[in-house]
């Protein structure tokens, strides 16, 4: 059971790293030369992000689904 719970917990910080990661590359200032220089990098790390919430949410939904059933 407590390894049950320390996976939870570390899924759980994981969703929210991934949140975090979207939000500041979301706050990024554009005008500064780092995102300027990286801007592509930046907009691939973005969508990397984005797909992994999608997969989350789809995984979500699934589980949710099996066990209403």
């Amino acid at each position: 059971m407590a390894r049950l719970e320390k996976l939870i917990s570390e899924r759980a910080k994981a969703y929210h790293r991934i949140d975090a990661l979207y939000i500041l590359l979301s706050t990024m200032d554009a005008d500064s030369p780092q995102y300027t220089e990286h801007r592509s990098e930046i907009a691939a790390l973005k969508l990397q992000v984005v797909k992994l919430q999608r997969q989350i949410v789809i995984s979500r939904m699934k589980k949710a689904e099996h066990f209403f059933s």
